[in-house]
């Protein structure tokens, strides 16, 4: 039998079936439903299951796979909803809260979220309610609209989650990020932009989507030691005549409009005004992979909007000294410091790993991704997942990410 018929059968997928789990109050807690990882087009992705049992679950995803092989992600983006019981209808959308943003919506303390998956992208959508059954209503109807007005439409309009990254340092590579909720064109609400006081930061945000750009001046609006934010699509739409003290700058906008942000730097200091750059991501896994050639090691750190440039202006509440060293000094001091544990003597021990899942971390580390891991250690691709697995259970984590600092930590 060949591979791909032994990959439509359930008796494969139910020793490849498994559950998400997360940690609560310090107790691990299992996800209802089984999930699978599919590989096709030089693309994995993991997809949920409806069935509760085991065998029902495997008899799924042997027909998911059977549906992607013959109709590629297309076919399974139109997977029917057993709800529904139409057999060409697409699947409802996972609906359900949000850990980091689900409170960011004034007047909502667990807001629902649809996640939408069209055209290879998948964004986490805010639904503006906390019923599930009127979330469910509202983010099928999303679904729909996303499929008939494409993303562009949709992100304009509805407020989406987003993880925004500032990078500090490139090796090793240093970096706070946070989770937003995009601020669509509707949202007359706007941030303040005018200086609370005579001393602090001007922040200026150089990024071109609209609504993300709001949402990053909302958030560092309450953020101490700032005097003031402002922002603009691109560089050559910066605020005339308005002296910036630092600039996060969207690292996709390419190194032609990082020159022109360069000369136009105020000479605040002997090296001139901080230029940062920033990104945007579905999570802190994307984070991690946007980045390679790191041989010293990653750091990143989950902030609040509020904290986000937190290891400048934290540091330095009244705004920028003359000495740009002393800034990039204390800069490093504040990520070395996030290293050190409180009481080192109160620290517990660390789980025990295997040679063979030592050697994962450590290539996981170097930014390698599953593939690299597997012929640099001459194990297949499925075996690095396994150890993964083992990994993130030892470590009590979720995402490569983490269970990487956890490995730089000891």
């Amino acid at each position: 039998m060949s591979k791909s018929a032994q990959r439509e059968s359930a008796e494969y997928w139910k020793k490849r079936l498994f559950r998400n789990s997360f940690t609560y109050r310090g107790e691990r807690r299992w996800v209802s439903g089984w999930c699978i990882k599919v590989q096709h087009g030089g693309e994995r992705r993991t997809l949920r299951l409806p069935a509760e049992s085991r065998e029902l679950a495997a008899t799924e995803a042997a027909s998911v796979y059977a549906k992607l092989r013959r109709g590629g992600w297309t076919a399974v983006e139109a997977w029917k909803a057993r709800d529904l019981g139409q057999e060409n209808a697409p699947a409802a959308p996972w609906v359900g809260v949000r850990k980091y943003v689900s409170n960011l919506h004034p007047g909502f303390e667990r807001e629902l979220f649809a996640e939408i998956l069209h055209d290879g992208a998948r964004e986490q959508i805010a639904l503006g309610t906390e019923d599930p059954a009127l979330g469910l209503v509202r983010g099928t109807t999303i679904q729909s609209e996303v499929r008939r007005v494409g993303w562009k439409a949709v992100q304009a309009s509805r407020s989406r989650e987003v993880t925004v990254a500032v990078f500090w340092q490139g090796n090793p590579m240093t970096c706070t990020y946070t989770t937003l909720l995009s601020v669509p064109e509707v949202d007359r609400r706007t941030p303040r932009s005018e200086p609370r006081s005579g001393t602090g930061w001007n922040v200026l945000v150089v990024e071109p989507d609209g609504p993300v750009r709001r949402a990053m001046l909302r958030g560092l609006a309450a953020a101490e030691g700032l005097a003031s934010a402002r922002g603009c699509a691109s560089p050559p739409e910066m605020p005339a005549g308005w002296n910036w003290d630092l600039a996060l700058i969207n690292r996709n906008l390419g190194p032609g409009a990082l020159r022109f942000l360069e000369r136009g730097r105020p000479a605040r200091n002997e090296s001139g005004a901080w230029i940062l750059e920033h990104g945007l991501y579905a999570d802190s896994d994307a984070i991690f992979a946007s980045v390679s050639g790191v041989s010293r090691g990653y750091f990143l750190r989950r902030l609040p909007p509020a904290k986000l440039l937190e290891p400048l202006l934290k540091t330095f509440l009244e705004g920028p000294r003359r000495n740009r060293s002393d800034e990039e000094r204390l800069v490093r001091r504040y990520f070395q410091n996030a290293l050190e544990p409180v009481d080192a003597v109160a620290e517990p021990p660390g789980p025990s790993f295997s040679k063979r899942e030592t050697q994962v971390l450590d290539l996981l580390g170097r930014g390698f991704s599953d593939k690299e891991i597997g012929n640099e250690l001459g194990i297949s691709v499925w075996t690095v997942h396994s150890h993964l697995k083992r990994i993130f259970g030892k470590y009590g984590v979720r995402t490569r990410t983490e269970a990487v600092v956890r490995h730089l930590q000891k």
